[in-house]
């Protein structure tokens, strides 16, 4: 749900947003990740949307819990997701 409010933050005049789920079958799936994970599939998720995207110097930091653009909020937003 986050990840969805942060796009239609990023879309203040509209546009769209996709969510996309796909199975990976066992034999798709890297080494590093099975060895990971373990046996089994895999379910990825795509998220597309046609908002403003990200400033450089804003990207470096989207993943550092509390880090925050907005003047209102946790600034957990990507850190949760």
């Amino acid at each position: 749900m986050k990840l969805a409010v942060n796009a239609r933050d990023a879309m203040p005049s509209g546009g769209h947003l996709a969510i996309e789920t796909v199975l990976f079958r066992p034999d798709q799936v890297s080494d590093a990740l099975r060895k990971v994970s373990g046996p089994g599939a895999f379910v990825g998720l795509k998220v597309v949307d046609t908002g403003t995207g990200i400033p450089a110097d804003v990207r470096e930091r989207i993943f550092e819990p509390f880090f925050t653009t907005k003047e209102a909020g946790t600034g957990l937003g990507l850190a949760t997701v």
